[in-house]
């Protein structure tokens, strides 16, 4: 039987790539609550349809493979990388061609004061771009302009699904 955690994290791309439905099956299936999911690449030269057409696909794929996770997609914003806010988080779901990157990001997160995490190893395909570490303030690009810092949103939300968390994102 396949080990599984309460709280996991799982890398993605920011554009569409060919093995996201995989990987989010893949971590879905290990991920016993909530699954934050880190979207990596540069956000200042992408269009907001764009994002917002990102953030349909990944909540509604993961309503369709478990209903009832929690899945929470981390955007941008400066310190987000090292996720210092994530004391919940238990393990980083990745392929074992992440291993590397993943073991310079729990150096860094110790560097900041923040614990380890594991890594647990599914078995999907690995984007080339994710076996580097593409975290860091460095490379940490913003979301474009035009966003707002503010959003104000009213209404019930009886059971929270898909379609509110992409208006929430």
């Amino acid at each position: 039987e396949t080990s599984k955690v309460r709280v996991g994290l799982l890398r993605l791309e920011l554009k569409e790539n060919d093995e996201d439905r995989q990987r989010l099956k893949a971590a879905a299936e290990v991920t016993e609550y909530r699954l934050y999911v880190s979207l990596e690449g540069d956000w200042s030269s992408v269009d907001r349809n764009i994002i917002q057409q990102r953030l349909h696909f990944i909540y509604d794929e993961l309503a369709t493979n478990s209903p009832y996770l929690d899945a929470r997609v981390m955007l941008p914003a400066p310190g987000a990388w090292i996720a210092r806010h994530l004391e919940e988080l238990n393990a980083v779901i990745a392929s074992p061609a992440e291993s590397d990157a993943i073991t310079q990001w729990n150096a860094a997160r110790c560097a900041q004061g923040c614990s380890s995490v594991a890594l647990l190893p599914m078995d999907a395909a690995c984007p080339a771009s994710l076996q580097a570490l593409c975290w860091g303030e460095d490379t940490c690009s913003l979301l474009p302009d035009g966003c707002h810092d503010q959003v104000v949103l009213g209404g019930t939300f009886d059971r929270i699904h898909a379609g509110h968390k992409v208006l929430l994102s």
